[in-house]
């Protein structure tokens, strides 16, 4: 289900087209096991996720320079939440994109899935895990400070030189916790509650392995599925194929308005 959707942003338009540019591989891998693939943040192969623009880094020394190294050490684990997040990625715009296709399909072996954030949004509404939805904040890593408070607020950053991304992001945080082996529930005699010990976050421990499958209904989930730009015509009836063999036949597919012809 999503979760804090208050600290997210969401496109104006609900109806805002997303697309997933994928290889070949990734998508038999799509259609045989109907989930969509949320990989654990530091195999995304970027190693500036979760990083800190400058300024936030130097509140954070003059914050803590009384501090001992260890209690630094302790406070500073920015990198080692890379290991309990799982983010699948989108790129919103109405219209495809010739950087995504070169960066991440290929224009001649891969494909774009197009979708919508309403549809994405109701399909990992309906999911069992907890799942924060919202569009990537670009912003001058040296000269800007992001919010704090959250660990999230890394996640959903990124340089403004990457702007061009467009990126909407779905994130599941699974940290790896232990109960406190001395602490008990503790009782608010005035408000007669009790508060569970949630206990702490176990960096010894990993809660996910390469990433995470969320079941989805792709009939529900994809609107369309585009061909590489300059694919052939056999490329397209294996691409026919292989949905009909996974029994998803009645998804549309189409040829990329990229391999239009000029015409003078």
């Amino acid at each position: 289900m999503i979760i804090h959707q208050q600290y997210f942003e969401k496109p104006l338009n609900e109806d805002t087209k997303i697309w997933r540019y994928i290889t070949l591989a990734k998508f038999v891998a799509l259609l045989k096991s109907r989930s969509l693939f949320f990989s654990r943040a530091d195999r995304l192969g970027d190693p500036n996720e979760g990083s800190l623009p400058d300024a936030n880094i130097d509140r954070r020394e003059e914050k803590t320079k009384n501090f001992s190294e260890a209690t630094k050490r302790s406070l500073n684990r920015g990198k080692e939440w890379t290991k309990y997040l799982a983010i699948n990625c989108w790129f919103m715009g109405n219209h495809e994109s010739a950087l995504m296709w070169e960066q991440y399909a290929g224009k001649e072996d891969g494909l774009a899935i197009q979708s919508t954030y309403s549809r994405l949004y109701n399909e990992l509404n309906a999911a069992e895990e907890h799942i924060c939805l919202g569009a990537v904040n670009y912003v001058d890593y040296k000269a800007v400070l992001i919010p704090e408070g959250n660990i999230l607020w890394p996640f959903i950053h990124k340089k403004c030189e990457l702007q061009d991304e467009h990126e909407l992001r779905a994130i599941i945080l699974k940290p790896s916790t232990n109960q406190y082996p001395t602490r008990k529930a503790i009782y608010d005699k005035r408000r007669r509650i009790t508060t569970p010990v949630l206990g702490y976050v176990d960096y010894n421990q990993e809660s996910i392995a390469a990433g995470i499958d969320v079941p989805v209904d792709l009939e529900a989930l994809v609107e369309r599925i585009v061909l590489p730009p300059t694919s052939s015509d056999w490329y397209g009836d294996v691409v026919k194929s292989l949905v009909k063999a996974f029994g998803v036949g009645s998804l549309n597919i189409e040829s990329s308005s990229l391999s239009r012809k000029p015409q003078f």
